[in-house]
């Protein structure tokens, strides 16, 4: 089984590597090292946003189910106030 290259063996990895090619390496490895943090946030973002999206539904749908209750109360039908009047 392979051993996996640690970052901070990289340098000895790089360094018999010609100058421009070792200078081009360690800057893909920095912008691939920039993109992964950043996809990190965006995910870390993203599953925030679903979660207050989720909480948020069900806000909706207690406040939908409390206006339902008032209407039938009230007698009005439901249909009529989604109705186009066209």
């Amino acid at each position: 089984m392979e051993e996996l290259v640690n970052i901070t063996d990289i340098t000895k990895i790089i360094s018999p590597l010609s100058p421009e090619i070792a200078g081009s390496l360690t800057n893909l490895i920095f912008i691939l090292k920039t993109v992964g943090i950043i996809a990190i946030i965006f995910f870390i973002i993203q599953i925030i946003n679903v979660t207050l999206n989720i909480i948020r539904g069900r806000k909706i749908n207690d406040i939908l189910t409390k206006v339902n209750e008032i209407q039938e109360k009230l007698g009005i039908d439901p249909d009529r106030l989604t109705k186009n009047k066209k």
